[in-house]
């Protein structure tokens, strides 16, 4: 994978969540214990100090395995499982992946292929007020096609 790419948009990504750590809880506050956004943004403050360091590499399964031991120290509860599943399925489909080159097509592949896995191993699902609620679409829509931005 580009590497500058990579780290051009998800550390895009990370600031707009920690950006909206606040909101994030608000709305987590009607319908949960109101600490989801701190939750988010630990992590995301995390991936951005990963972006950093030589564990980031051309070989994007073996990035987002490392990405995801990011993910279970510095994340906890429901947030920690899913994205863990998530990126562990991510790296799985990319390992076995004939392509050479790691390009949007690849990735959109990529998502609809772990979002498929995390859904054998959980019930949640879009509308039960988790984070699947943002996954699912976004992996869809991402997967139709649509771009990343």
């Amino acid at each position: 994978m580009d590497i500058k790419t990579f780290q051009r948009a998800v550390s895009a990504a990370c600031e707009r969540v920690i950006a909206a750590e606040q909101n994030i809880n608000a709305a987590d506050s009607l319908v949960g214990d109101g600490d989801c956004g701190t939750t988010l943004a630990r992590g995301a403050s995390a991936v951005l100090h990963f972006l950093t360091t030589s564990r980031i590499t051309a070989d994007a399964s073996s990035t987002l395995l490392a990405l995801t031991s990011v993910i279970e120290d510095s994340m906890d509860g429901t947030s920690r499982a899913i994205y863990s599943l998530f990126f562990v399925a991510l790296a799985s489909f990319l390992r076995a992946s004939p392509e050479k080159i790691v390009d949007a097509k690849l990735w959109a592949a990529a998502g609809t292929n772990a979002l498929a896995q995390l859904q054998q191993v959980t019930p949640a699902r879009q509308g039960d007020r988790t984070l699947m609620d943002t996954l699912e679409p976004f992996v869809r829509s991402f997967g139709a096609g649509e771009s990343f931005s």
